[in-house]
């Protein structure tokens, strides 16, 4: 089984999940228009929350736009991360999207996916 915390520790902590999906020449920690909407102000970022130890997303113009990598990618595809089957598609999808099988071969390291 694939689990959150595997995906975390192969993407460092979701930076690399919203470098994928996450179109444009963006920065973490800095505002910058949402790619996702016709978003006239620069009032979307994605930054470190060292609280959960893990990259997040906060969009002050769409509320939809706020939460972890799993959240966007949930939102992109019309699945909800409170439902099970639905988590499992998104953690699924982010394995299959960002080659995470070949990434943890090379790594030498061994999760039960």
């Amino acid at each position: 089984m694939t689990s959150k915390e595997d995906i975390l520790r192969l993407t460092n902590n979701g930076l690399d999940i919203f470098r994928h999906y996450v179109p444009g020449d963006w920065e973490a920690g800095t505002q910058f228009r949402n790619p996702f909407y016709r978003d006239t102000k620069a009032s979307f970022y994605i930054y470190y929350n060292r609280h959960e130890r893990e990259y997040r997303m906060k969009d002050f113009g769409d509320e939809r736009y706020s939460g972890d990598c799993f959240a966007l990618v949930g939102l992109l595809h019309g699945w909800e991360c409170a439902r099970k089957d639905d988590f499992t598609r998104i953690l699924e999808k982010i394995v299959c999207d960002l080659n995470l099988v070949q990434a943890d071969r090379r790594e030498g390291q061994s999760i039960d996916w």
